[in-house]
């Protein structure tokens, strides 16, 4: 390598274990049922949690199409 350029580590773009997405789900189904009647009252955070949760849908629609090869990052 020239320049002294260090090699980007692959480990770190692992995707996030099944155990992980399990726990993340059932947080939600827990938290759901106390966050959902009180979120009517405040419109900007709600504003704020759409617009990062159409966000993310985006991103990962994004991810999944892209092809092997390339890096959006």
């Amino acid at each position: 390598m020239r320049g002294g350029a260090v090699p980007a580590r692959r480990s770190a773009l692992r995707p996030p274990r099944t155990d992980n997405k399990v726990v993340g789900a059932a947080a939600v189904v827990v938290a759901a049922p106390f966050a959902v009647g009180s979120l009517h009252e405040y419109a900007t955070p709600c504003g704020s949690l759409v617009a990062y949760s159409v966000s993310t849908l985006v991103c990962r629609a994004m991810s999944a199409r892209r092809r092997k090869g390339e890096d959006l990052i």
